[in-house]
């Protein structure tokens, strides 16, 4: 365990600084991500009149669980004519950017990275061949979840991509810093 703990947190740190650089120097973490300009306080206005409880909204939006086929079919007309959105929604709003989201983001990346460090402490491979085990479990979760969420919900096209990109590079970067580490940890 002790050959895992510190290449797990030591990668997890490696990735919250990758995702830093990702998403406040380079374009990478906000591909595809768009801002309304136009009538925002207006859209806003209907949404808080309208949407009452937080949630996962899809619009045009139907409960496929207890609609009737006549239902289903106008739900599927009004998407094939458009327009179509996925709304993570919140009534009373938030801290963008808090210190309590950062910590939870670390936390999580290093939760991530101790699980990447104990599988591939597991095995016997190259310093290479680990790290790219780990950018490979970035790029699985990736197609888990991101390209579901175009192909089901349309994300964009280059949201879905940046998201793929960030995965890659992260947790190469990631799988170098753990499997160097473990490396070392095995010669001693």
């Amino acid at each position: 365990m002790k050959k895992v703990l510190l290449p797990g947190i030591l990668g997890g740190i490696a990735v919250f600084v990758w995702s830093f650089i990702s998403h406040m120097v380079l374009p990478i973490g906000e591909m595809g991500v768009k801002a309304v300009n136009a009538n925002e306080d207006a859209i806003l206005s209907t949404m808080k009149s309208n949407l009452t409880d937080p949630g996962f909204y899809i619009l045009p939006g139907v409960n496929m669980k207890t609609a009737t086929a006549e239902q289903q079919t106008t739900q599927q007309a009004k998407w094939k004519a458009g327009p179509t959105a996925v709304i993570a929604y919140n009534p009373t709003g938030w801290d963008a950017m808090s210190l309590a989201q950062l910590i939870r983001q670390l936390l999580f990346q290093i939760l991530c990275a101790l699980i990447a460090a104990f599988i591939i402490s597991a095995t016997v491979a190259s310093l290479f061949n680990r790290a790219l085990m780990v950018m490979l479990m970035g790029v699985f979760s990736w197609l888990t979840v991101n390209v579901p969420q175009w192909n089901w919900y349309g994300f964009p096209v280059s949201f879905t991509i940046g998201q793929g990109l960030d995965h890659l590079i992260s947790w190469l970067i990631g799988g170098l810093v753990i499997a160097w580490m473990i490396g070392r940890a095995e010669k001693k």
